[in-house]
């Protein structure tokens, strides 16, 4: 299974591209790049193009295009690796390797295994795909489709939600988010 870390997004929101804030010490990047490993055998971090050169040392997918989505990059992953793909946004830095290893354990039977926080909101981007959900995605994005949650709900793919706390799910959107959690 290959591992792939989410870092192209815009990050208006925010106001500071999130990949590369810091938090214990460590790029938000490099905290899910360190907890792929555990559980992949190769890493790459999708990227746009003005972060290629700060990413020094990793295999590198970079965005064809600006600002189409966490979806472009996926697609982009899968048209380029057939392998299965264990999938992390760079923003959610509160999942734990535990988090990791109960999706991928239950993710058995399905093509598509998403995280699912307790209060019920889909976490697509900590997820786990295989060759279906692969190509559903890819066939999705080429005939123009772009909202991830409507992939979600193709009838062609079996996904399967697992349950992480509240607190593991949590995304960095706002610059408060992140203040917030240093506490």
């Amino acid at each position: 299974m290959i591992g792939v870390v989410l870092t192209g997004g815009k990050s208006e929101r925010f106001g500071t591209d999130k990949a590369f804030v810091e938090l214990d010490g460590k790029f938000l990047y490099q905290r899910q790049a360190e907890l792929l490993s555990e559980f992949c055998d190769k890493l790459f971090i999708s990227c746009n193009n003005s972060q290629e050169s700060m990413l020094n040392g990793y295999d590198l997918i970079i965005d064809e295009l600006e600002a189409q989505g966490p979806l472009q990059g996926l697609v982009q992953v899968f048209q380029q690796h057939e392998s299965d793909c264990m999938v992390l946004a760079c923003d959610l830095p509160q999942i734990q390797s535990t988090d990791l290893d109960q999706v991928r354990r239950q993710s058995e039977g399905y093509d598509l295994t998403i995280a699912l926080s307790k209060s019920g909101r889909e976490q697509p981007l900590c997820s786990i795909w295989k060759t279906k959900a692969r190509e559903a995605a890819i066939t999705y994005y080429q005939s123009g489709g772009r909202k991830m949650m409507t992939l979600l709900n193709q009838p062609s793919i079996q996904v399967g939600k697992v349950e992480l706390a509240d607190d593991a799910l949590l995304n960095l959107n706002f610059s408060e988010d992140l203040n917030k959690l240093k506490g």
